[in-house]
């Protein structure tokens, strides 16, 4: 990501990331946002509250859920997916609460004003 951002840059424009928080793939805010910090680079984030659009759920989530099915494991009509161990994109859960306190913690403290 970092290299990316230094050739970009050498183009003098305003730099906006729209895609980089994948947390199963290594791209947590803890990872990220330093580096945004950094270069100057604005970012948003897909999701914010889980609801929905279901971007807390990563994209493996379906082959995973037909795959038990498969195996004679299903959720019945109307049943809700379980919350995966590891959110994809989101933050907080449809009452607000934290996905993961740490990472809101450090989300306010990257991001505050000096």
């Amino acid at each position: 990501m970092e290299q990316i951002i230094k050739n970009l840059l050498d183009l003098d424009r305003p730099i906006i990331c729209t895609e980089y928080m994948a947390r199963e793939f290594g791209t947590t805010f803890e990872f990220s946002l330093p580096i945004f910090k950094n270069y100057g680079v604005g970012c948003y984030n897909w999701g914010l509250v889980a609801g929905k659009s279901q971007t807390h759920f990563g994209w493996s989530t379906i082959a995973d859920l037909h795959k038990l099915k498969g195996e004679g494991k299903f959720l019945n009509s109307g049943d809700p997916i379980p919350e995966p161990e590891e959110w994809f994109h989101d933050i907080l859960r449809i009452d607000g609460s934290p996905y993961d306190e740490a990472e809101v913690s450090f989300i306010r403290k990257i991001t505050e004003q000096t």
